[in-house]
């Protein structure tokens, strides 16, 4: 019989502190299957889920808050407040406000997801460490849209603290993490990549790192296996990446962080292959915008190329594999096309430059004046390329992520 964890609350009790343990799906019958009324409202909220995927592939983030807000009601209504499938909603809802630029219906949104997936299924469970590095993101993409306000700093500490979090939790658990559609391995060093892109950024590392003599050459799985601050326990992870990036130079952190992004560049590479992924194309643009920014913008243009070629190899639908929607015209293609176009015209390539805003123009008909450099890169767990997706819920309609960027 097929299970899902689920805590004491709507369809099961009165709560307990105790933890929760896996339970049947939905009402039975007399003979333990389930009733066609119950499977019909699950077919039913299966396709409302597909409907807020399908939105969010397409780049409609407006409906697909509608739909995404719809479907939350409904699974509340249907599996009670305390559920996972619940908190995966939530993460749905928060991913379209944050698509939005609505940052603090966004905070909200995964303060939500995170609260529930740990009252009803406890922080061991898969999805708890992937809500985690979703808020996480959010903080660091709310401070990215603050640029000059003093908000910015708190904000950049409180997602180098949750990232922490997140990425003790996916280090010490043995859990395969779905987000990443591959091993554990590659999970673990996606969260470490998050984490030291937001020390690196907290350090004011967009702000420009000046490059002390020749730079080797950039190429993905360089670097040891550090990258993203330092142990500390449950309670001390945040407090501890925290204390580390206050002892390290921008330059230091730059290094850490392309080293970072370079392992989660090739572990994307070996089980991917030749298929586009958004996770993969999230992470060459942080490449990208990682090396621009340390003064080596020509080293940039390989990967800023090859991820605006992973975006338009998605397609438009429901994306590739590693999650996320794209192809040409797609919001996620416009930010990595104009991410190259800025990197040519960095290196006085205007024409190049005019070229790639031209195709722009042409796909969407409209014109990206403002430069969202590392915007759409520096995605969540997967991606801007990522929010976290992973596994799970009850029955097989129902996936515990984010749609779907990613991860």
């Amino acid at each position: 019989m097929v299970t899902v964890y689920k805590s004491g609350g709507k369809k099961g009790g009165a709560g307990s502190s105790s933890p929760p343990q896996p339970q049947p799906l939905g009402p039975l019958g007399p003979g333990g299957e389930k009733s066609t009324v119950d499977m019909e409202r699950e077919q039913f909220l299966g396709g409302l889920q597909r409907s807020v995927a399908e939105a969010h592939a397409s780049g409609d983030f407006g409906h697909a808050l509608e739909l995404a807000t719809h479907a939350r009601e409904e699974m509340e209504a249907y599996f009670g407040k305390d559920h996972p499938v619940v908190a995966s909603a939530w993460n749905n809802v928060a991913l379209m406000h944050k698509r939005l630029g609505r940052f603090d219906d966004a905070v909200d949104g995964y303060l939500m997801a995170v609260n529930t997936y740990r009252s009803a299924a406890g922080e061991k469970h898969p999805q708890y460490a992937a809500a985690l590095t979703n808020l996480g993101l959010c903080f660091q993409a709310a401070a990215l849209h603050r640029k000059g306000s003093l908000e910015r700093g708190p904000l950049l500490e409180r997602a180098v603290e949750t990232l922490a979090e997140a990425a003790r939790v996916k280090a010490e658990s043995e859990v395969h993490y779905s987000d990443t559609g591959g091993s554990h391995a590659t999970g673990a060093a996606q969260a470490s990549m998050h984490l030291a892109l937001a020390s690196w950024y907290a350090a004011g590392g967009d702000n420009g790192v000046a490059v002390a003599g020749p730079a080797k050459p950039w190429t993905a799985g360089e670097g040891g296996e550090g990258g993203g601050g330092e142990g500390g326990g449950s309670e001390g992870a945040g407090a501890a990446a925290l204390a580390a990036l206050r002892r390290k130079t921008k330059l230091e952190l730059a290094d850490e962080a392309l080293a970072a992004v370079g392992r989660v560049v090739e572990a994307l590479r070996d089980q991917f292959g030749v298929n586009a992924s958004a996770d993969l194309a999230t992470a060459l643009n942080n490449a990208g915008f990682l090396l621009k920014c340390s003064g080596r913008a020509r080293e940039a243009l390989a990967p800023y190329t090859e991820a605006v070629a992973q975006r338009a190899a998605l397609g438009g639908g429901g994306g590739g594999r590693g999650g996320g929607g794209g192809g040409v015209g797609h919001p996620d293609w416009v930010v990595a096309k104009h991410n190259l176009a800025e990197c040519l015209r960095s290196l006085g390539d205007e024409a190049a430059a005019a070229a790639h805003q031209r195709e722009i123009l042409d796909a969407v008909g409209m014109d990206p004046a403002t430069d969202d450099d590392g915007g759409g890169g520096f995605g969540d767990d997967d991606g801007s390329g990522g929010e976290t997706r992973g596994g799970g819920g009850k029955g097989a309609h129902f996936g515990s992520k984010d749609f779907p960027m990613n991860q």
